[in-house]
């Protein structure tokens, strides 16, 4: 919302107690003696009043600090961040924190248990947002006053009485009404309402967090379903093996519900103890992830603490286990015949064409082979990625963004060190060229623009269209080897009266398919300008993404230029060298002043690579895990069955049968298994890699070689493990053989 529509919010609703809104910043600030990068929130005044946050120390914000614009320089600081930069110390109430230059003072310190609006990123200082134009810049004023600038994010709290449907209902219709009375600004603005218990970071983001949350939870599942079998597979050997003690027990007049509770105990300590031994590694790891840090701008500060929910889901998931383990060995092995019983063998599931073993089998075998080409997928996903073309130069480049407005530091001053710093950074040792922009084709964050052409408007009720774009230097094209198709690039000396805009193909193409692009006028931001080249297409937002519509507008008019525009050094040197060079011009010229970021090329793409990334490591660790797993059990189960049919081994020795024959018998009768359980994870694959196609870049199946390679690739650990258990049945003497029993 921008802050206008805040206001009549609070002030027109029935629904609510009160509305708070924030909006997040990125500033320098901390002690004078030691600044740093904070991540801050510009808060309504009854924002932490609404969330029924106390202060750790000194006071929170009220109605009191929102009494207008750029009058309240107070400040309330993150529990984290005050232990921090300020050591914990109570004396820092009543003392000022410098934001971008400014002086603010501290009225509190927020308590330990709250880290602001976003979970998952820590807010290092609150300020009013009453002070939205000193806190972003002087070259942002009125922001306020401006009901397009919305990035106002509300939280609100109802009535007593007051459903979330009823709620919905009424701020509906206030936005409806809005909408009738400003079209201008409100037209098809529409508001809704979602309770709290439905959110976990934001409406907007949710959903797409939601289906990679449920993946990383069905491949974890999957695991799981292949452990259980594991056990339940030797469980039932267990059971074969105990079928004396079984028939005794029957003997002497236990019942089979007594069996089946004693089997089922078993199989529940098993599970609890697993359980326990989880929660312990899971206690060692999260330190791990903790550690761990995506490529991002704003660092992520997750709560990964095992609290009592978390012991709940172990202990319910061990229980489960135990069920899923435990329950068809407990029923197969209480429902002994005694007489079979106390003659060991007499029971046993051999002869069945298709025992509750061999079914564990398959299973373990089909599990992992969808784990596996779950992995395939992600890592093909991944390579793909890598070689996409993104439409710009990947090559030796280092990017180095100031924030000349945060530090403090005026217009004129900026513009006259932007100058000086690109001419000795283009005069370096190996660097060919240098350009400068205030977007990054494939970076952190979206920047769009309202744009209108004549008789071609966004909807029956919106004339804007709301189109990417980037503010670039003349010789950005050249640097980022983005080709003109068309027309010009901007020149200065023409264009600087005259404003000018650069299209992409993508938006000739939506635009004017059956007109030149040339010399078209377009309305951005307000402003009327021609149209003077098509530029090539290049990825705006993700290397996935579908030739999107992008304009350029040039750094040379009062109107467009930012203060901190980013800098791409190109040259022939390695990326590292040209970054550690620029590292120095700016060190020389401009010692204050704050870097937002300094990377390579590569590492700049890496943001976009980090999702395939992330998604193949973590596919590959599960699917390797399950194929442990699964030839674990196959070996043990494999052995067992060796161990069981040794008398069987020893008459066919005895009748002529030759080692290497028995081993091929035995190797032949695990291997069926295998081929049932390679088959029916095949085709769970194939519905596998339909679900999981949203997720991946280019292909949405497999490639042939996934189909061939994966069951090679099982099928040999298998064929391994039979190997190795018939190999030393093949040993057998068939005089000891025919002795057992």
């Amino acid at each position: 919302m921008s802050y206008i529509d805040l206001q009549e919010l609070r002030n027109q609703n029935e629904v609510f107690v009160d509305a708070a809104g924030t909006r997040t910043f990125i500033a320098q600030g901390g002690p004078e003696e030691a600044p740093r990068i904070l991540l801050g929130e510009l808060v309504s005044g009854g924002y932490f009043p609404l969330l029924g946050i106390q202060p750790e120390m000194g006071r929170l914000f009220d109605s009191e600090d929102e009494s207008g614009p750029g009058e309240n320089w107070v400040a309330v600081l993150g529990h984290g961040f005050w232990l921090e930069a300020y050591g914990g110390e109570a004396a820092v109430i009543g003392q000022d924190i410098r934001i971008n230059h400014r002086p603010y003072t501290i009225v509190g310190i927020a308590p330990d248990n709250f880290t602001g609006t976003f979970p998952g990123i820590r807010t290092d200082v609150w300020a009013p947002l009453t002070m939205t134009d000193a806190v972003t810049g002087a070259s942002s004023g009125g922001q306020l006053d401006n009901r397009r600038s919305r990035s106002i994010f509300v939280k609100a709290r109802l009535l007593p009485g007051i459903s979330a449907e009823q709620a919905h209902g009424s701020i509906d219709a206030l936005s409806r009404r809005w909408s009738e009375d400003l079209p201008d600004t409100n037209m098809n603005r529409l508001m809704s309402v979602v309770p709290t218990e439905r959110v976990s970071i934001n409406p907007g983001i949710d959903g797409y967090l939601y289906p990679t949350a449920a993946l990383l939870l069905a491949v974890v599942g999957l695991v799981l379903l292949v452990a259980c079998t594991n056990l339940a597979g030797f469980l039932l050997a267990r059971g074969e093996e105990r079928q004396g003690e079984i028939g005794v027990r029957l003997a002497l007049g236990a019942t089979r519900g007594n069996l089946l509770r004693q089997l089922l105990v078993e199989a529940l300590l098993l599970s609890l103890l697993g359980g326990v031994v989880g929660w312990l590694l899971a206690s060692w790891t999260v330190g791990l992830i903790g550690a761990f840090n995506p490529p991002t701008p704003i660092p992520i500060n997750l709560d990964l603490r095992i609290d009592g929910r978390v012991m709940a889901w172990t202990a319910g998931v061990s229980f489960l286990g135990a069920i899923l383990c435990g329950l068809a060995p407990a029923l197969q092995a209480s429902r002994r015949d005694v007489v079979a019983a106390l003659r060991k063998r007499g029971a046993s599931s051999r002869g069945r064409r298709f025992s509750l073993r061999d079914t564990m089998v398959v299973a373990q075998v089909s599990l992992s082979l969808v784990l596996l080409v779950g992995a395939s997928l992600f890592l093909g996903s991944l390579r793909r990625a890598q070689q996409a073309d993104p439409g710009f130069y990947t090559g030796n480049a280092a990017i180095v963004w100031p924030n000349f407005e945060m530090s403090g530091v005026g217009i004129e001053e900026s513009r006259v060190l932007e100058e000086q710093i690109a001419e000795r950074l283009t005069g370096l040792p190996g660097v060919t060229s240098v350009a400068q922009t205030d977007r990054m084709p494939l970076g952190f964050g979206i920047q769009t623009t309202g744009m209108e052409i004549p008789g071609q408007p966004a909807s029956p009720d919106r004339a804007a269209h709301d189109i990417d774009f980037a503010v670039v230097s003349t010789s950005y094209f050249d640097v980022m080897d983005v080709g003109i198709v068309e027309g010009r690039v901007f020149q200065e000396a023409v264009d600087r009266d005259a404003p000018k805009v650069v299209v992409s193909e993508a938006f000739s193409r939506r635009f004017w398919p059956e007109e030149n692009a040339l010399g078209q006028l377009i309305a951005v931001s307000g402003t009327e300008r021609e149209v003077v080249g098509v530029a090539a297409d290049t990825k705006v937002r993700t290397i996935g993404e579908a030739p999107r519509p992008y304009l350029y507008l040039p750094d040379f008019e009062p109107t467009t230029r930012a203060l901190g525009l980013q800098y791409v050094v190109r040259g022939t040197r390695p990326s590292a060298a040209l970054l550690a060079d620029a590292r120095r011009i700016f060190d020389e010229l401009a010692p204050g002043v704050v870097r937002m970021s300094e990377t390579t090329m590569e590492e700049h793409l890496a943001l976009l690579l980090y999702p395939p990334r992330a998604g193949a490591a973590l596919l590959s660790v599960f699917g390797a895990l399950a194929l442990a797993l699964a030839s674990l059990g196959l070996y043990g189960i494999v052995s067992f069955s060796v161990s069981s049919r040794t008398r069987e081994m020893g008459i066919r020795m005895s009748l002529g049968a030759s080692a290497r024959g028995v081993v091929a018998l035995l190797i032949g009768s695990g291997m069926k298994l295998v081929a049932v359980g390679t088959a029916v994870g095949l085709l769970a694959a194939f519905a596998t890699s339909r679900l999981l196609a949203g997720f991946l870049f280019g292909a949405d199946s497999p490639a042939p070689g996934t189909w061939i390679g994966v069951p090679v690739l099982l099928g040999s650990v298998a064929l391994g493990a039979a190997w190795l258990s018939a190999r030393r049945a093949g040993r057998t003497n068939p005089v000891l053989a025919l002795k057992e029993d």
